[in-house]
């Protein structure tokens, strides 16, 4: 995505992931020489991520946007596995399944669903012939409807343990960035948030912050490059202080963002994912993102956007320095990723939540 009144000190370079899951065990392990004031810029982060993490629910805070398809496979997969463990034949069929819906060839996969049943595969297991898109949000809606109030018992999943429901969920969850930020936010807020009066004053209504975007080809060493670089308004430095008056206020921020190395149009920034806002510290604003997996190589859902005042940019990136992106895969590093590990996000336009 933490903040309202707690005003902090200028950032200090992000903590590692133990301190942000358990702060206290963290801050004994740190040397004394590091001083109050470094301190207090780890704490206060540390601290609102924890709160984020608490109001949202574990489940949320670990599977993002991937939330019920996920938790469909892992009570779906040792019934599967009890009917296919001695049958290479249905192993056979059930690979090629998972490796269709992986790459989201869904048409694949109906077929596939199809010529299971003509095997010995269970049909309370196969569910649902329609698997489209539109199912899936459905149920995904009938879902979060029941776990939108904070401290309620997971919803209960039994009725949708079977591979068509696996299907339509995981197909809608996939692009569902957007509306799974929006009720995160919801459930975190009807928490009580960060507390604050989130009054009409302090409130963003939909606010684009990018005029147009450019690609830029340049090699910056390595498989380093600028790639996709949005262009901002010059009122960036008001729309940030508008930002940070919103979080103090008990808001938090829908932030629309382009996503890696490539992202938007020729002329005109098209955002492609969402995040969610919830504090900062200085000029460094602290997100859950949904997409829990694809955030960073070292810990998921949780980082900071920058407002560089020198590039007048609001991104993942504190400085010139770190805004590059590797332009291929291998081993080392990820396409779309920044030498940091973070997955780079230029931010295209905010509202409040």
């Amino acid at each position: 995505m933490h903040r309202t009144a707690e005003r902090d000190l200028e950032p200090a370079a992000e903590p590692a992931a133990p301190l942000a899951r358990a702060p206290v065990a963290a801050l004994r392990g740190l040397p004394a020489a590091a001083g109050n004031r470094a301190i207090a810029r780890f704490v206060g982060a540390a601290l609102r991520e924890a709160r984020f993490r608490s109001k949202i629910g574990s489940e949320a805070a670990e599977r993002g946007q991937m939330l019920f398809h996920s938790k469909v496979f892992e009570l779906l997969w040792p019934k599967v596995w009890n009917v296919i463990y001695d049958d290479a034949g249905l192993k056979e069929i059930w690979d090629a399944y998972m490796a269709a819906v992986g790459k989201g060839e869904y048409a694949k996969a109906d077929g596939i669903r199809a010529e299971l049943k003509d095997t010995k595969f269970p049909a309370e297991l196969l569910g649902p012939d329609d698997a489209r898109l539109e199912v899936g949000a459905q149920v995904f809606e009938k879902l979060w409807k029941e776990y939108a109030k904070p401290n309620t018992p997971f919803p209960d999943l039994t009725p949708y343990v079977t591979i068509g429901h696996y299907q339509a969920l995981q197909r809608w969850e996939m692009i569902a960035c957007k509306r799974t930020a929006a009720l995160i936010a919801k459930r975190y807020v009807a928490a009580g948030g960060a507390g604050g009066s989130r009054s009409a004053g302090t409130a963003i209504k939909p606010t684009p912050l990018v005029g147009g975007v450019k690609t830029e080809d340049k090699h910056l060493g390595g498989d380093l490059y600028r790639g996709t670089v949005a262009t901002y308004s010059s009122e960036l430095g008001k729309e940030v202080e508008r930002m940070k008056r919103a979080i103090d206020d008990g808001w938090v921020i829908h932030a629309r963002v382009l996503s890696g190395i490539v992202g938007g149009g020729k002329r005109y920034a098209e955002a492609e994912h969402s995040l969610i806002v919830y504090g900062y510290s200085g000029d460094a604003f602290e997100y859950f993102d949904p997409d829990v997996g694809g955030s960073n190589v070292t810990k998921t859902g949780f980082d900071r956007l920058y407002y560089d005042r020198d590039a007048n940019r609001l991104s993942t990136a504190a400085s010139e320095a770190d805004f590059a992106v590797y332009a291929g895969r291998d081993k080392t590093h990820i396409q779309g990723f920044q030498a940091s590990g973070v997955h780079r996000y230029q931010v295209s336009s905010i509202e409040t939540l």
